[in-house]
């Protein structure tokens, strides 16, 4: 029986599908989404899920870089809209796999972290099977007997992971900060200064950034708020 996707659930459904299939075998098409970006849980990996609407933006596929945390756990996502240039620069830098759907529920690699999934198919090992942004982007065989991690090897780990959240956080939330801190220039300059350039200058950069910043925060609260 030939399958067809006709909405996000059924989306979803494939999704987990294929994944069964790539090595992640308990993977489950969450109902209704499991908020936060995910839509398909596994112990291995989570992925996102877009069918309808507009190309796959940066904005969403941060929502499921987030939703990892800093886990190990590997992150895909599944469009059937395509995907924006933002959204593929975004996918390479943190190392999402990003697959395209279509509706008999194939699903083709897009970047090079997809194809990687497909290349390890049928191996039975889906641990690491996507670096981590701190990482360099190679996969290697786990060694034969695990070696001893010091303590140095565990902070330095600990450090990556927490760095990663970090940068992470300001890539998503960048935009509110800003604006404050515009508009409070934009409420101080005017009068801060005695050097009239200085306040010109500092005003007019207020006037500018200051509705900006906050029209950027508006559409990314609005983007993530449609992941829900």
């Amino acid at each position: 029986m030939t399958t067809r996707v006709r909405t996000n659930a059924d989306a979803g459904v494939i999704a987990a599908q294929r994944m069964q299939e790539w090595g992640y075998t308990n993977a489950t098409a969450l109902s209704g989404g499991g908020g936060g970006g995910i839509d398909v849980y596994s112990t291995g990996g989570y992925a996102g899920v877009s069918w309808f609407g507009d190309p796959v933006a940066a904005s969403t596929l941060e929502g499921l870089y987030q939703a990892r945390g800093s886990g190990l756990r590997d992150l895909l996502f599944f469009s059937g809209v395509g995907y924006g240039d933002d959204a593929l620069v975004y996918a390479d830098s943190v190392g999402i796999a990003l697959f395209a759907m279509d509706r008999d529920g194939t699903a083709e690699p897009v970047n090079t972290t997809a194809r990687r999934i497909l290349d390890t198919q049928g191996t039975g090992v889906r641990a690491r099977a996507i670096p981590s942004a701190s990482e360099p982007r190679t996969l290697r065989a786990a060694p034969a007997r695990p070696e001893p991690v010091s303590a140095a090897r565990q902070g330095a780990g600990m450090a990556a992971a927490a760095g990663n959240t970090v940068l992470g956080a300001v890539r998503a939330y960048w935009r509110i900060p800003a604006a404050l801190i515009f508009t409070v220039i934009l409420l101080v300059a005017p009068f801060g200064s005695d050097m009239i350039a200085l306040r010109v200058f500092a005003t007019l950069v207020a006037v500018v950034g200051t509705p900006l910043c906050w029209i950027l925060a508006y559409q990314h609260h609005k983007a993530r708020r449609s992941l829900r």
